[in-house]
């Protein structure tokens, strides 16, 4: 009898673990993803840059910007 009891406890555990791991496999929200088509920029930098010199933008999907509009905030 006590046999019978480490079988089903067995058979329990791997089936709490296939449906963890069955779960744990599917896509997430696929519309946030850097293939959705929307613009979105994750940073840009040298923070110091001087006029001429290059100014570099990391993000996805850039290649859909068309232009960029610069504001200086003078105190």
């Amino acid at each position: 009898m006590k046999n019978f009891y480490n079988h089903r406890l067995l058979l329990l555990f791997c089936l709490i673990l296939s449906l963890g791991f069955i779960t744990s496999c599917e896509d997430d929200d696929e519309e946030t993803g850097p293939n959705s088509g929307q613009v979105e920029l994750l940073s840009f930098g040298p923070t110091g840059v001087q006029h001429g010199e290059e100014l570099r933008f990391v993000g996805h999907n850039l290649n859909q910007v068309e232009a960029i509009a610069a504001r200086c905030n003078s105190a």
